[in-house]
């Protein structure tokens, strides 16, 4: 990437993307994703959250397209399901996150989002608990002691563990709908469906709300990402239902 911000014809020959060299100034830059793996999940649930417990696992959660049931799956390194549970009280996901052990589940009942938290053991795939946070949020996202929600343009940087303590400002675009976000080393990441174009874009934030560039994803339906512990970045589709690992990353 060149230091002007601007996508030079060396880019295309780095697997990563590197931070110190994007959009200084605040000034708009669009990085393509380029997919490595592209893998079909699901027809009859559509795809949702994903959650990354490392490299080599992905937890998928789904609903039903016409009954809004939950399901989550979780992928191990070579694409095979290992893990699968139904949630009949989980309602529609927006959003989750992987913690300590544990997925932390957005709960989305009839047509409104509600403060609760399901807490979810990423072994055991069964509810553990539930938890109130201070606003209803439909994305949620945690990275090294950093929670971070959504919902709709706002994104709020919760100040402790709770839930309960936030600051919040909104997000720097219009076009398109913002869908789940993901946090890692301090950045915010929030997914854009429905850009004009007919795509979607991965934008990106510091903790106080300064926007730093954006990322394109080719399809226009995109629904929610994660990042690795190698700083590679993940997303899924929600009518085509794909899980898609990128080829750039972000240290």
């Amino acid at each position: 990437m060149t230091p002007d911000g601007i996508v030079g014809s060396g880019t295309l020959n780095h697997s990563r993307i590197t931070y110190a060299k994007q959009a200084p100034n605040g000034r708009k830059l669009i990085a393509p994703l380029t997919k490595v793996t592209s893998l079909e999940i699901m027809t009859s649930y559509v795809g949702q959250s994903l959650a990354i417990i490392d490299s080599k696992h992905r937890a998928v959660f789904y609903s039903h397209k016409t009954n809004g049931s939950q399901k989550c799956r979780i992928y191990n390194d070579i694409d095979k399901t290992n893990k699968v549970n139904d949630y009949s009280s989980l309602g529609h996901c927006n959003g989750a996150t992987y913690a300590e052990g544990s997925f932390y589940v957005c709960s989305y009942q009839g047509s409104r989002n509600t403060k609760k938290i399901s807490v979810i053991d990423a072994n055991t795939l069964k509810i553990k608990k539930t938890i109130n946070a201070a606003v209803a949020l439909s994305g949620i996202a945690y990275h090294k002691g950093q929670w971070v929600g959504s919902k709709g343009s706002n994104i709020y940087v919760f100040a402790d563990g709770k839930l309960k303590t936030y600051t919040k400002f909104k997000l720097k675009f219009t076009d398109g709908t913002p869908q789940d976000i993901c946090v890692h080393d301090s950045i915010i990441y929030v997914c854009r469906s429905y850009v004009s174009g007919k795509t979607s874009c991965i934008d990106t934030y510091d903790l106080k709300g300064g926007y730093i560039g954006s990322y394109t994803i080719p399809e226009n339906e995109l629904e929610s990402m994660d990042i690795d512990e190698n700083g590679i970045i993940h997303y899924i589709t929600w009518n085509a239902a794909r899980l898609v690992k990128t080829k750039e990353g972000v240290k």
